[in-house]
């Protein structure tokens, strides 16, 4: 996947100088609001990102924003932020938002066949208009039924598409595969052939963590007496640490 190059204004210029002013009232006050940004409406949305690694204006990594609310962020970037603080920019319906985070989940994925980085943080700082819009933009827009939002408190989030899968959870169901098998061992996890498809969410009992259900189609000859499609399911669980066959 190709980097986005920031073409914002803000991106042109020499900032970032210095992370957003945190003077008067032009920010808004998360921690007034620390229960309710828990029940933030959340909503999957691709959009232009960039961390802003330094003060230099070269010093900046752009990336693809995946979701969004009005207490946090999900993102995606070609390498790990290191620190739990930073500064992002990003650009949602041509309006330009700078805001402080702090990284609460990071972890390797494969998005469109290139390694990345699966961030999710919640907002420090925020500009009140900035908030807003965000607010009005969540509310605005329809929430994706099945996976699209996070639903528990540790999930790792927008399972719907197998790319966003943790690499973790793909190399298990690769050897899963391989030993069932229904798949060639690829020389890497990346380069398995197969298909995959999202099922939908399967509901769990009181106090169990959901799993997302998912169709992989794979074709392997198993004996030598010639190819075979075979369709295996498979559930996650939310919070990324079951991967399980569904009979």
């Amino acid at each position: 996947m190709r980097r986005l190059a920031p073409t914002c204004e803000a991106e042109r210029s020499t900032e970032p100088k210095e992370a957003i002013a945190m003077a008067g009232n032009q920010l808004h006050n998360f921690s007034a609001d620390e229960v309710e940004r828990r029940q933030y409406r959340r909503i999957n949305l691709q959009f232009p990102l960039w961390w802003m690694k330094g003060p230099e204006a070269s010093a900046v990594i752009a990336g693809i924003g995946v979701e969004i609310s009005g207490g946090g962020i999900q993102f995606l970037l070609p390498e790990p932020i290191p620190q739990r603080a930073c500064t992002i920019a990003l650009r949602i319906n041509d309006r330009n938002v700078r805001a402080n985070i702090m990284i609460v989940l990071a972890a390797a994925v494969v998005y469109k066949d290139q390694p990345m980085h699966h961030h999710r943080a919640k907002f420090l700082g925020l500009r009140d208009s900035d908030f807003d819009f965000i607010i009005a933009l969540t509310s605005a827009v329809p929430v994706a039924t099945g996976a699209g939002a996070l639903r528990t408190k540790n999930s790792i989030g927008s399972l719907e598409s197998y790319d966003m899968l943790p690499l973790k959870i793909k190399e298990e169901i690769v050897r899963t595969l391989v030993s069932m098998k229904r798949l060639a061992k690829p020389r890497e996890t990346h380069l398995a052939l197969m298909v995959a498809h999202y099922a939908g969410l399967q509901a769990a009992d009181e106090g169990s963590v959901p799993f997302h259900r998912f169709s992989i189609r794979t074709k392997m000859d198993p004996g030598g007496r010639g190819m075979m499609v075979f369709d295996t399911h498979f559930l996650i669980s939310e919070d990324g640490t079951k991967v399980l066959i569904r009979e």
